[in-house]
């Protein structure tokens, strides 16, 4: 199969909903034919982002594609290479992690397309957004919520490409220090969004005469299912997580398709749920074996979300002690992270409170120490937020703790 018959094979599986197809084609692309870097990882971004839910993939692919350019340059016209990087940048724009970064993407295609309708008509509301001192997740979940509707009238139907922004909210929860109730909200509406951009691939798939195969478009479900699985584990009173947990599974049920690795973590979705499970075991030797599981897992992040769940969820204090211990170790030895995201993994135990008591006092006091050593702006929302909680919620006002977060703010 020569370039243009894998392009045109992968344009025609990605109109019919053969998603897995689709990306396996480009992906085959991107190794035979890295001339083609720039058009083929803009074609796999978009299939990612707009048909799959993947904002972390789109995102990767993106980054490829303009690495890559400089391969193509004797293949395309000027005009033609043009746009394929403002389409890139205006893609980047939409899955952008902080407002600095959409402003960088903006400014790239201001330079290519300074008459791109997303300049003149999303820009001015994302400054807006800042100006008015929110939080990037606001902005993210603005833009998310444009691509649905639950007026069938007025739904604009970009499911996946709305669960491609909440993907990467969920994914980037603590750096951008997300609050409780948004972040539920992200994950419910990331499962549902999910199986809804996997119905449509059936769909399409029908639409084009052909016989519906869930199994091309599974995965998109797939990738989404870890997440909603850990914050249904965490919330097991919260019917619409459940709800929404019930109908990916039996989604994924009708597709009779069990196994797929998803990404670089060394073990499967189902032994991920299964841990998630274990480690709020009412048996002590379960939740230790899931842990020692967690502790095994390669990737780096995964890894850290997998403590951070077991020192919130296990109800075995032993284990939940040694859990924030092992994650204050992990985070800070590894160097990847941030003391806002750092921060953002302790307020999840804050707001979301642990089932052993002493984990939650012992986050709190950890980011009060971040505070007062000056590894976090006091001034911004998430800081804001973290010391009002803390103050309201604490019982004894004249306890340390309370004392500590008043002189940060001021007020003693």
């Amino acid at each position: 199969m020569n370039f243009e018959q894998l392009t045109d094979a992968a344009e025609k599986a990605s109109t019919e909903g053969r998603l897995r197809t689709a990306r396996t084609l480009y992906q085959e692309g991107l190794s035979r034919f890295p001339e083609h870097t720039l058009f083929l990882g803009y074609n796999l971004g978009a299939l990612l982002q707009m048909s799959a839910g993947d904002g972390k993939g789109a995102r990767e692919a993106y980054e490829k594609a303009l690495a890559g350019s400089a391969r193509s340059t004797h293949l395309l016209r000027a005009a033609g290479l043009e746009e394929l990087e403002a389409n890139v940048c205006e893609n980047m724009m939409l899955l952008s992690l902080s407002f600095d970064e959409y402003e960088d993407w903006a400014a790239r295609l201001e330079k290519r397309q300074p008459e791109n309708p997303i300049l003149r008509d999303q820009r001015p509301r994302v400054r807006e957004l800042r100006e008015r001192g929110h939080a990037w997740y606001s902005a993210m979940l603005v833009t998310a919520k444009s691509g649905y509707d639950a007026d069938a009238a007025k739904d604009p139907g970009r499911y996946a490409a709305s669960a491609s922004i909440l993907q990467l909210l969920i994914l980037n929860r603590a750096g951008l220090r997300v609050p409780r109730d948004e972040y539920r909200f992200a994950v419910v509406s990331y499962g549902a969004l999910a199986a809804q951009a996997c119905a449509a691939c059936a769909l399409a798939m029908t639409g084009a005469g052909r016989e519906e195969d869930l199994g091309e478009c599974d995965f998109v479900i797939r990738q989404a299912l870890p997440l909603v699985e850990e914050f249904a584990a965490a919330n097991p009173a919260d019917s619409e997580a459940a709800e929404a947990l019930g109908n990916m599974r039996d989604a994924l049920a009708a597709s009779g398709r069990r196994e797929e690795s998803a990404g670089p973590v060394v073990i499967n979705n189902a032994v991920l749920g299964q841990v998630i499970r274990d480690l709020g075991s009412d048996d002590e030797r379960t939740a230790d074996r899931a842990y020692d599981t967690v502790l095994r897992v390669g990737h780096l992040e995964t890894r850290v979300d997998l403590i951070s769940h077991a020192a919130r969820n296990c109800a075995w204090e032993r284990t939940a002690k040694r859990a924030f211990s092992d994650l204050l170790r992990e985070m800070g030895r590894s160097g990847e992270y941030t003391a806002e995201q750092e921060a953002g993994q302790l307020e999840e135990m804050v707001y979301y409170g642990c089932k052993v008591p002493a984990i939650r006092v012992s986050a709190i006091e950890h980011i009060l120490g971040l505070l007062e050593a000056g590894k976090l702006d006091k001034n911004i929302d998430g800081s804001q937020n973290f010391l009002s909680f803390v103050l309201e919620k604490t019982k004894d006002k004249t306890s340390s703790t309370v004392l500590r977060a008043k002189r940060i703010l001021g007020l003693s």
